[in-house]
């Protein structure tokens, strides 16, 4: 039932306000559309086969006959787009969108598979194809749709991000980096800000407070991770105050440790 059409519409108040170079940050999205609805926001219309308009909602989306292209907003075509994706999975398959991240975000099995549907329908309306590209399926393959119907550009998120902030020259100084994760588990590792970190962290110590985690702490160690502390099922319920427990916790290891 949801789409991303919020996306859609935060871009086009950046069209408004005469940027032309447009950053966009995919994590996590409500949906699997592959960015229908954000192009929607932008000006594509989509049609079933008897002519009919239909939502990009994807229990709509596989009805797609054909995609009205002529209300795209004319601007897109002087601006730049980055799509900064930490993920390298591709739109379809195995490793896809909808199978990767469909079940960690509840998704049943048959779901999965109705949302495997929509996007590989989707993807043959594309004008260029970047279907198979490293982080097309990133964001409910938001990022697949951007890329192939508007031509934004695909960026490795977390190394982008640290260009940006000299962290090279940063992490030098550092002793510690605490960090977060809604869920660590081997999925961290590939393309996430925590992979990254762990890569170019230097001689600092990385400590992670998260949601939840499937690693025993020998296995976290054996990451590069000093210290995890999950917030579990209570972190959903009162979120700020499980917070405040975990870095507390860490807080105090880290005040006990005689070679920090």
């Amino acid at each position: 039932d949801a789409t991303t059409f919020g996306t859609g519409q935060l871009i086009k108040a950046a069209l408004q306000a005469r940027c032309r170079t447009v950053l966009i940050g995919v994590g996590g999205t409500a949906t699997g559309e592959g960015g229908a609805g954000a192009l929607e926001a932008l000006g594509l219309k989509y049609l079933d086969k008897y002519g009919n308009g239909i939502s990009p909602r994807p229990k709509d989306l596989i009805r797609l006959h054909h995609v009205d292209w002529t209300s795209l907003d004319k601007r897109l075509s002087q601006t730049k787009i980055y799509v900064i994706c930490d993920v390298t999975n591709p739109l379809l398959g195995p490793r896809g969108s909808a199978r990767t991240f469909g079940p960690q975000k509840g998704a049943r099995p048959h779901e999965v598979q109705f949302l495997e549907n929509v996007l590989r329908k989707w993807s043959h309306f594309a004008r260029v194809q970047t279907k198979d590209q490293p982080g097309a399926g990133a964001a409910g393959a938001l990022a697949f749709g951007l890329s192939s119907f508007i031509g934004a550009r695909l960026v490795r998120g977390t190394p982008f991000i640290m260009k940006l902030l000299n962290w090279e020259r940063i992490a030098r100084k550092a002793s510690i980096i605490l960090t977060g994760e809604g869920r660590l588990d081997k999925t961290s590792f590939s393309g996430k800000v925590i992979g990254e970190i762990i890569r170019r962290k230097g001689r600092a110590r990385v400590y992670v407070v998260c949601g939840r985690t499937s690693f025993t702490s020998p296995l976290a160690r054996k990451k590069g991770i000093q210290k995890c502390v999950e917030m579990g099922p209570n972190g959903f319920k009162n979120p700020a105050i499980q917070l405040a427990i975990a870095t507390r916790k860490l807080g105090i290891e880290l005040r006990n440790s005689p070679s920090l």
